[in-house]
């Protein structure tokens, strides 16, 4: 049958008003507009509406969803199996965005920066038995500490790449290892408040980490730290090498690339303190490969100053 205003062709069903006796009528498309009744009149008519009101709320909504039908989506074939592959990966990217992924508004540099400093001056209470005041830092470390606090959160206002790991190497008693676990601490409180613990590392001593392979004659504990994101405190030069079982191997070579990695493969951080400029590694260890790896994956960082262990 045709419509009146389209002249196209129809169904019976199809059409909105239909005169039998005449065999004219308007089809759903040229017909009167109808407007969707609200979700509230719909649920109050289906509850407590007459027979009558809930046969003419059917009529309703049928005309309109035949005034409206869902549109179809064409896509080119080519094409869709790209477009839906790349939903599926944003969306399975958003669902692996949880919330211990995302930074809080409140972790700023000037908010952190204050509790820093009050984890800083416990440790050097607790190392040295003595307080210390903002005065007694020069110049030289509080900006190293000021890179490190933006470094801790993720932000890029200070002068290292938030993206890359720490080497942080100078004299004995200068702090490079009150700043890293003072790192430590700020980074733990904030997940305890926050539940944010994206940059959050294990703290470990060098010292200890190789005293427990020595005397367990196993490297299990070696294992452990080169998964995870970790702080290796005070490297030294015994360190370098490593007699296990009476084979001398260099141990910290396969630590190092392990860490860097996992590094590339996760952004995962390291964090290492030491004594040992970064060429005296090249000289002990003679590799050039894992010298390369890490000036690639490290924030190279000089801490001088005066010894805090020296205090007054």
């Amino acid at each position: 049958m045709e419509c009146n205003n389209c002249k196209k062709t129809f169904e019976l069903d199809n059409f909105q008003d239909f005169d039998i006796e005449t065999g004219k009528g308007v089809c759903f498309g040229c017909g009167p507009r109808v407007e969707r009744p609200s979700e509230r009149h719909i649920k109050r008519i289906r509850t407590m509406g007459t027979p009558e009101q809930n046969a003419e709320l059917d009529e309703l909504l049928e005309i309109y969803s035949k005034q409206n039908p869902p549109k179809k989506i064409q896509y080119d074939t080519a094409v869709a199996p790209q477009v839906d592959e790349l939903t599926r990966s944003l969306q399975y990217l958003n669902k692996r965005q949880n919330v211990k992924d995302r930074k809080p508004k409140g972790i700023t540099f000037q908010n952190v920066k204050h509790i820093f400093w009050q984890y800083f001056k416990q440790i050097v209470k607790r190392e040295t038995g003595k307080e210390i005041n903002y005065s007694d830092l020069d110049q030289y470390t509080i900006e190293v500490i000021k890179n490190y606090i933006h470094w801790l959160i993720g932000s890029r206002g200070g002068q290292l790449d938030p993206k890359k790991s720490i080497y942080l190497y100078g004299p004995l008693g200068v702090g490079k290892s009150t700043i890293a676990e003072t790192g430590y601490l700020v980074l733990g409180y904030l997940r305890h408040r926050t539940d944010w613990s994206n940059r959050y590392y294990k703290f470990i001593s060098m010292d200890e980490l190789f005293l427990e392979t020595y005397t367990e004659q196993s490297l299990d504990k070696i294992g452990k730290v080169a998964k995870g994101s970790w702080c290796l405190d005070e490297l030294r030069e015994k360190h370098l090498t490593y007699k296990h079982y009476g084979n001398e191997f260099y141990i910290l070579s396969d630590i190092l690339t392990a860490r860097h990695n996992l590094w590339k493969r996760n952004g995962t951080n390291t964090i290492i303190t030491s004594n040992i400029p970064p060429g005296r590694l090249n000289t002990v260890l003679d590799d050039e490969r894992l010298m390369d790896r890490i000036k690639q994956q490290y924030e190279i960082v000089e801490l001088l100053g005066k010894n805090k262990r020296h205090l007054k």
